[in-house]
């Protein structure tokens, strides 16, 4: 909470990916990081989460409708994979019109390493200090 700070970093909820250019437009010059992992486990982490809408967005309708399908031919286990598409087709269109500012970073148990090792320093520019580690 303290404004003097010179870094922040937001952490977005899965649906919010599909909202990242506005972020970017934003904030023009700031690095971002799209985490993603493997897809069935996002799937049934995402599909169980009553907090996780299955009503598909505009972009998830144009997605079934380009694929042939009608809303009815979709079942719930469809419309979670749907929605993870959706939010990678989001995030490579942003990787594309970033300018090197955005990573893909796998999900992983070496996650928290990564991110100090390598991460933060590298693509944000960021060093961990040992008090940090």
């Amino acid at each position: 909470n303290d404004l003097r700070k010179e870094n922040m970093f937001f952490v977005f909820h899965p649906e919010s990916t599909r909202t990242m250019e506005t972020f970017r437009t934003a904030f023009p010059t700031t690095p971002w990081i799209f985490l993603y992992r493997n897809p069935i486990d996002a799937m049934l982490s995402q599909g169980g989460d009553p907090a996780f809408s299955l009503e598909p967005s505009s972009m998830g309708k144009t997605f079934i409708k380009k694929g042939k399908y009608t809303m009815d031919d979709i079942t719930t286990k469809g419309m979670t994979a749907v929605q993870q598409a959706t939010f990678c087709l989001s995030a490579l269109r942003n990787f594309r019109d970033a300018d090197g500012l955005g990573l893909a970073v796998k999900y992983s148990t070496d996650l928290v390493e990564d991110l100090i090792d390598t991460i933060f320093p590298k693509h944000f520019h960021t060093p961990v200090g040992r008090d940090g580690k």
